[in-house]
């Protein structure tokens, strides 16, 4: 049978309760056609004789457990993972997150076909727990997510918001395997941990555009991966991230505009040389704090869906 989705589980040293229940989330999707694959980085327990005897015992078809012997890095996890792929999108997701309900990937999965999408992203409900009791976070990122769909300018806005910090989580993306293989490849070796944005920044700045599912697609627990933990400071291995990002984008599309207001130019060099770039990050910015989100969702629903995972 043709796989539709390849679903890569990236676990390091992670709680196995955790990793189950989001197991469930991935097995538990209906009308479409997974491959299951745990790609683990070189835990000190990967737990992988538990997670396979469960797999088994669930009757999942298509499943790959990747044991790396070595930690390096959520980049080259991820090759390790679409390495054994076979599906034509891949989704990748993170012991904590959850995928957002039983028909997400069918829909997600349609909606690329018909788009003939190469990336495409859906809306991410943020959450945290603590001490066993769950709250609901007024994060949603990127703030307008439909900018990536205009094509004023060949979706120039897009661009601008991504290159300034409007960024997608990891989990809230399905992408062609051949092409997030292509860009995971363009910056293994130079980013360690940081997959998500590095990728879709170059795909952009190529000449390329991101297509916005307008769905939830996904359940993120915010504060606990490598990017948003450390208590809002930013993780140091994510900021020598995000140097080797710079140095990469100085290198390489140093010439594109966006590229230069940001890294070529103080804020009066920008108003003056890119005046559009300018005036377009301005308004971004104004606007998420004048029209900030708050949550869709009662933490009821939240702690209901939890609930029938761990059935």
């Amino acid at each position: 049978m043709a796989i539709d989705v390849s679903v890569i589980l990236l676990t390091y040293n992670c709680d196995y309760e955790k990793t189950i229940t989001t197991l469930n989330s991935i097995i538990n999707q209906e009308n479409v056609a997974l491959e299951l694959i745990v790609a683990d980085d070189g835990s000190t327990d990967s737990h992988q004789k538990k997670i396979e005897g469960y797999v088994r015992n669930r009757q999942v078809a298509n499943f790959h457990f990747v044991a790396n012997p070595i930690n390096q890095g959520t980049v080259k996890n991820c090759l390790s993972g679409l390495a054994v792929a076979s599906g034509k999108y891949v989704y990748f997701i993170s012991p904590g997150d959850l995928i957002f309900d039983r028909d997400t990937l069918s829909e997600f999965h349609r909606f690329a076909l018909d788009q003939d999408a190469n990336i495409c992203f859906g809306n991410t409900q943020c959450f945290q727990e603590q001490a066993g009791s769950f709250k609901l976070v007024n994060e949603r990122l990127p703030r307008f997510p439909q900018i990536y769909n205009w094509k004023f300018s060949n979706y120039l806005i897009g661009r601008i918001g991504l290159v300034y910090g409007q960024r997608v989580f990891g989990p809230a993306y399905l992408r062609k395997r051949t092409v997030i293989a292509e860009y995971l490849e363009k910056i293994e070796g130079k980013i360690i941990y940081m997959e998500d944005t590095p990728t879709s920044l170059l795909y952009l700045l190529d000449g390329n555009h991101l297509t916005y599912f307008d769905r939830y697609v996904v359940w993120y627990e915010h504060g606990t991966g490598i990017t948003t933990s450390n208590g809002g400071v930013m993780n140091p291995r994510i900021a020598k991230d995000n140097q080797a990002l710079e140095l990469l984008l100085k290198k390489d599309y140093g010439r594109n505009r966006i590229v230069h207001s940001k890294y070529f130019c103080n804020r009066l060099k920008m108003a003056l040389i890119h005046p559009f770039i300018f005036l377009t990050v301005t308004c971004l910015k104004v606007l998420a704090l004048i029209l900030k989100k708050t949550p869709e969702f009662d933490k009821e629903e939240l702690e209901d869906y939890l609930t029938s995972l761990k059935v």
